[in-house]
């Protein structure tokens, strides 16, 4: 963040920023991981932002057990609820409910640590249609490797510098240690 200049915005519209330089910036949140991320993949992500920003807060050891089991119970009851009704169960929640439990019984272990993370994508460009052609690529470069990336509408400033209501500045989740080290190359 220190190496980057700082970007002013001129003009802010719902779905862009007009920086003081003429360029359009927009910033993108993930905001869901997907099953498998592959090692790295921020870095696939470099060629085409501006900046990818990366908050990690660690989460006490004891708070973090009492929330992994509590959402594991979670998802476990919401399956046990639907196979009861006689409904299909979604493959998706089959396969979070496996994932909270693993990490609940490595972090009740002590194996992994649980990290509370945000993660922002700022694209800027020159002009407006390079901003739309920059978020096609966005969009095929994140779809194989996250489940959701989004850009919310009249949030851009406060996506941008992190500085509003907590729901306006990106969406937090929580990832363990070997989550996290899939982050970086």
């Amino acid at each position: 963040v220190h190496a980057l200049p700082q970007i002013r915005p001129s003009r802010v519209t719902p779905r862009y920023i007009v920086d003081s330089e003429g360029r359009y910036v927009q910033t993108y949140c993930i905001t869901r991981l997907g099953g498998t991320l592959v090692p790295g993949f921020l870095a696939e992500l470099y060629q085409l932002a501006y900046s990818i920003m990366v908050d990690i807060d660690p989460i006490d050891i004891y708070e973090a057990k009492k929330m992994v089991r509590s959402y594991a119970r979670s998802v476990g009851s919401r399956l046990l609820l639907r196979q009861t009704e006689g409904r299909s169960l979604d493959p998706e929640e089959q396969a979070e409910f496996q994932r909270a439990s693993g990490a609940a019984q490595l972090i009740g272990a002590g194996k992994e640590r649980l990290f509370r993370t945000r993660i922002r994508i700022v694209l800027r460009v020159n002009g407006y249609k390079e901003l739309v052609e920059a978020r096609k690529k966005l969009r095929q470069l994140v779809g194989g490797m996250v489940g959701q990336v989004d850009s919310p509408a009249h949030l851009q400033e406060a996506l941008l510098t992190g500085v509003g209501p907590k729901y306006a500045t990106g969406r937090w989740f929580f990832i363990t240690t070997s989550g996290a080290l899939s982050l970086f190359p």
